[in-house]
């Protein structure tokens, strides 16, 4: 089963707090003629920290699914190499009960483009898999792999694709127990791309095609 998803004004958007240590001074979301968006962060509140900030979409978890891939086009703008700290896409699912689901995924750019996979306790685990930084202004094809058992409430990130090559994540961070977070979407998946800034906090975007999507299994 495949769900597009639109890039439209339905996106929510937060910045700082639980994403950040603080909120850039600019965070846009801007919908392309060709159902493309462009997310773009640029400055600081706070002089010195890590700005960042995301925007998120829910979408329905099909019955029965327990297997599905985030499949997507990036273009990131030049500045990407040298103001980006992460360049960030999740999925958070929520089962029946509220539990999450921790499937957040980022290319850690201040490590050189390190995979790093959520632990499932608020934090990063860094897998040491390095794909690099994308190529400015060139459309890479991403694919993430994930997991889901909601009888013994687990997640997993499997593998990263970029443009056709694979990078499996280790199995020691894989089947991350999910936890009460208090969530009231239930039986969702949470679909973000959030970025964050060096503390240099200088401005950078992407643009996401109008090919995102979840294909379900």
């Amino acid at each position: 089963m495949m769900d597009h998803i639109p890039l439209s004004p339905i996106w929510k958007s937060h910045a700082g707090g639980s994403v950040s240590p603080c909120a850039p001074k600019v965070y846009t979301m801007v919908t392309n003629s060709d159902g493309s968006a462009t997310f773009t962060v640029s400055g600081t509140t706070v002089a010195g920290e890590y700005a960042g900030a995301e925007w998120y979409i829910a979408r329905p978890i099909p019955q029965g699914a327990s297997k599905f891939c985030l499949s997507y086009t990036i273009t990131v703008s030049p500045s990407s190499l040298t103001e980006a700290n992460a360049i960030e896409t999740d999925c958070i699912a929520t089962d029946s009960l509220g539990l999450n689901y921790n499937g957040s995924l980022e290319l850690n750019y201040g490590s050189g483009g390190t995979i790093d996979v959520g632990s499932g306790s608020g934090g990063w685990a860094h897998t040491g898999v390095q794909p690099g930084k994308y190529t400015p202004n060139v459309p890479h094809k991403v694919e993430i792999f994930y997991s889901m058992d909601f009888i013994n409430k687990r997640m997993s990130v499997l593998a990263m694709a970029i443009d056709g090559a694979l990078y499996l994540i280790p199995v020691q961070y894989q089947n991350v127990a999910a936890v009460n977070e208090g969530w009231k979407d239930f039986t969702q998946v949470m679909v973000q791309v959030q970025l964050g800034l060096t503390p240099a906090a200088g401005s950078f975007s992407v643009t996401i095609g109008n090919d995102m999507k979840l294909i379900w299994s």
